[in-house]
């Protein structure tokens, strides 16, 4: 998508809007994640969400991690209006551009369709959608070059803000925008949601919306250290490498009869089971501990390869 181009990328179910009325396609019978659509905790809370958002313009939802809330509540927006046969074109902001295309992709899989169909995203210079497209994942910036264009969001019914904690200057202006906004479109609806925001603050923002609140679901979490990874990877710290931090290591010199003396610490050196890992035999340590003076100790009784025989030139007679 060129530079411009905003209007495009928001061209999403207009073609079907003009005609009187917005076809929206129910979920197939045969889509791959409807049982784990409904194992999600927000669809608990489905109607209510449905019911507070009709009859409001601003809702704020705080759904913990893993609860569903930005794929399911815009997605159940879209249902209803296919079910009641009502206009409806939704547009979910997200902070990143990978979590618009993300977030599409998944919506998209869970309808058992492409991406860009009923479902699509769009970002700076790259769009995906069609005149089918009634639920569009963009970034906020996408959405305020749209403003710029049409300050009043035509044909746009529903606007959800996701991650809205993340307070910046883009998301900021928006929600500025946006409450402006409010005033001219008695029919437009704003969704605020995020896992970590004061409810509160953004409910007296939007004179006293209504605010809901969301369990998510745990998962059993192992704690690891750098210790447990070391142990389990067998890891090996070189001491003399150059980003080693050394604490009174010195390194190993050469003793007598070719053979190698072992390291040693310091007063201020390392615990003891670190120094008798250091203190092994000359033929335990490998090669690519020593240095070049200690390798020819080690090297030294070995004979040198034969070198490889010459041959003579073949002489090749000239023909005058």
């Amino acid at each position: 998508m060129k530079e411009g181009d905003e209007r495009a990328s928001f061209s999403f179910g207009e073609g079907e809007d003009r005609r009187g009325g917005a076809r929206i396609p129910p979920v197939a019978q045969s889509a791959p994640c409807a049982r784990l659509r409904e194992a999600l905790p927000v669809y608990g809370y489905k109607q209510e969400l449905l019911d507070a958002i009709r009859n409001n313009q601003v809702v704020v939802i705080e759904g913990e991690t893993g609860c569903g809330k930005t794929t399911q509540v815009p997605h159940y927006v879209v249902e209803e209006a296919a079910e009641r046969g009502e206009p409806c074109s939704v547009v979910c902001t997200q902070p990143r551009r990978i979590s618009a295309i993300g977030v599409a992709s998944r919506v998209a899989e869970e309808r058992g369709e492409r991406c860009g169909r009923l479902c699509g995203y769009s970002i700076r210079h790259e769009t995906c959608t069609s005149a089918e497209t009634h639920l569009l994942f963009c970034t906020t910036g996408t959405l305020l070059r749209r403003l710029e264009i049409d300050t009043t969001l035509t044909r746009v019914t529903h606007v959800f803000i996701d991650e809205v904690h993340e307070r910046g200057l883009e998301s900021d202006f928006l929600l500025l925008a946006l409450k402006d906004l409010l005033k001219k479109r008695a029919d437009l609806k704003v969704v605020l949601m995020s896992a970590t925001l004061d409810a509160d603050l953004f409910s007296k923002y939007f004179d006293g919306a209504p605010a809901f609140k969301i369990p998510g679901r745990t998962f059993p979490v192992t704690t690891l250290y750098l210790e447990d990874a070391l142990m389990m990877t067998n890891h090996f710290v070189d001491p003399r490498a150059e980003w080693c931090k050394r604490s009174g290591w010195r390194p190993p010199a050469p003793g007598a009869n070719g053979g190698i003396v072992s390291g040693g610490y310091g007063a201020s050196g390392r615990d003891a089971d670190e120094r008798d890992m250091m203190d092994r035999r000359p033929e335990e340590i490998p090669d690519w501990e020593l240095d070049e003076r200690q390798l020819s100790t080690r090297y030294r009784n070995m004979n040198p390869p034969p070198p490889s025989p010459t041959v003579a030139p073949t002489r090749v007679p000239t023909v005058r």
